[in-house]
């Protein structure tokens, strides 16, 4: 970053809904920050923690002042309970929180319970003064030693149960995802001054753009929120060049009238954190015209694992062949990738340093420098990765295993279907498909319902056909921009 600071000084670095800054100022202002924390006492090998909001500018504010300082970032979701925050905070420690007054206003009060001695820094609202107080810093770098083996993010989440699990990410691991990263955007053919919107999330997988995009000299577009037509709006004033999204992101677009919009400056579509279907794939191929680009990755194991790159995807005359289109491409230099009992066991730098106090749990997870992903799959005939499903997702009917991936390809092939998702009945054999239909289809959900059966017992073997087909205006999605199977599970039992 200090790099990529020094040598693109007076281009611009990112641009939000409130915020447009070069890099000069990026850097001084990332600057301030990190010395804001050594002023706060915390060091770098301490805990700071982020309340995440919808501004994307207080993520990479903060994100990038703690890798110049060398502190471990906590990101915390405001929708958690404060019993479940409390906990966090107990178990982690962080010695500075950043959080946003007119989001959780109660969140000083929470943290003096949780830990007396540590500080809490509204960077909105009511309280204080942050960018004063910003001001009185001298924008100065650390000169503090970052360890490769210290971390550098903790990922913690609370289930229903109230127990914390958590992930951690080291520095090395991390500076190891930034370098791959950066190398898929030079390949892609990335030049300084080019821009890329992202419309997931930072503080869920669209974090991970952010240094290697600015490293290779980018323009970042960060959208509060996903709006499809906002962001092809976008794409065409500003005359952007890449866009990183999910599947459902993509799924949206194919919705709208693209032919309406001039896209001819959009060189390439990133996607990934979840399976993409071939036919509504292969439809974006020839209706957006660019390049496309799938990595595989995950939380415990960052990206990228395995690329399915542009030239594999086909073209927009001739899209690739359905088989390759489903796979996740060849795994990435440097990355070990082997199946075992059916499961994908990944060897890379990225790999989590473990999970959060819980030594047994890791010991379990990675064996031998191999991580045990609970991702199902198998090599194709050219040595592509096919991703079949995770394991718990797998649907057991007599001595029959019945992968959903397999029914929402199929479903996602008829010309009315949007977006699919199939589910087991917690109680019985039964598969249920959930579908939402496109939107031009949306007054025939009907004649949906009556044809989708016809359809998917001539494409799938006898046990996998679903035993009902549920039709909805749209599948509920996580804030990450991902159906939620779990939702899709408990809508469905409550519709009984």
């Amino acid at each position: 970053m200090r790099r990529a600071f020094s040598e693109h000084s007076g281009r611009t670095a990112l641009v939000t809904e409130r915020r447009i800054c070069t890099f000069r100022d990026l850097q001084e202002r990332v600057l301030r920050i990190a010395g804001l924390l050594r002023r706060l006492g915390a060091g770098p090998r301490d805990v700071v923690g982020l309340v995440f909001n919808a501004h994307p500018e207080d993520f990479y504010d903060v994100r990038l002042a703690t890798l110049e300082h060398g502190a471990t970032l906590l990101g915390i979701a405001p929708a958690l309970t404060p019993e479940a925050i409390a906990g966090m905070l107990r178990s982690v420690a962080p010695r500075v929180v950043f959080y946003d007054a007119r989001v959780v206003p109660e969140f000083p009060r929470l943290l003096a319970n949780a830990l007396p001695n540590s500080r809490a820094v509204a960077l909105a609202g009511p309280l204080g003064d942050y960018e004063g107080l910003l001001r009185e810093i001298p924008a100065r770098p650390s000169d503090d030693d970052i360890p490769p083996d210290g971390l550098t993010a903790i990922g913690l989440t609370s289930g229903t149960t109230g127990v914390l699990k958590g992930i951690t990410l080291s520095n090395a691991g991390y500076a190891e995802s930034c370098r791959m990263f950066l190398e898929v955007l030079q390949r892609l053919g990335a030049l300084p001054g080019q821009a890329i919107i992202v419309g997931i999330p930072l503080f869920a997988a669209g974090g991970g753009v952010l240094v290697p995009a600015l490293a290779a000299g980018l323009t970042l577009h960060l959208p509060d929120r996903w709006e499809p037509v906002r962001l092809l709006a976008r794409i065409e004033e500003r005359r952007l060049s890449y866009a990183f999204l999910t599947p459902s992101m993509i799924l949206d677009l194919l919705d709208q009238p693209l032919e309406r919009h001039d896209l001819s400056a959009l060189r390439a579509v990133l996607y990934g954190s979840a399976a993409m279907p071939a036919a509504p794939l292969a439809e974006a191929i020839r209706r957006l015209g660019c390049a496309f680009l799938q990595g595989y990755g995950m939380a415990e194991c960052l990206p990228p694992l395995s690329i399915l790159w542009p030239e594999e995807h086909g073209s927009r005359e001739d899209p690739a062949a359905a088989e390759t289109l489903r796979s996740s491409g060849h795994p990435y230099s440097g990355v070990g990738i082997r199946i075992e009992a059916g499961e994908i066991l990944i060897s890379s730098p990225t790999v989590m340093a473990g999970y959060w106090k819980d030594p047994e749990r890791t010991a379990a997870q990675i064996a031998g420098g191999w991580y045990r992903s609970g991702d199902l799959g198998a090599f194709d005939a050219n040595g592509r990765l096919l991703v079949l499903d995770r394991r718990e997702d797998v649907i057991r009917r007599g001595n029959v295993d019945v992968y959903p991936r397999s029914i929402q390809e199929a479903a996602s092939e008829h010309p009315m279907v949007k977006e699919a998702c199939a589910v087991g009945s917690p109680d019985s054999e039964k598969i249920i498909a959930a579908v939402s239909l496109r939107a031009r289809y949306r007054r025939d959900a009907e004649t949906a319902r009556r044809a989708l059966p016809r359809w998917l017992e001539s494409r799938l073997p006898r046990e996998a056909v679903p035993d009902e087909i549920r039709v909805f205006d749209e599948l509920p999605r996580s804030l990450q921009g991902k159906v939620l199977k779990r939702r899709v599970r408990d809508v469905l039992s409550a519709r009984k």
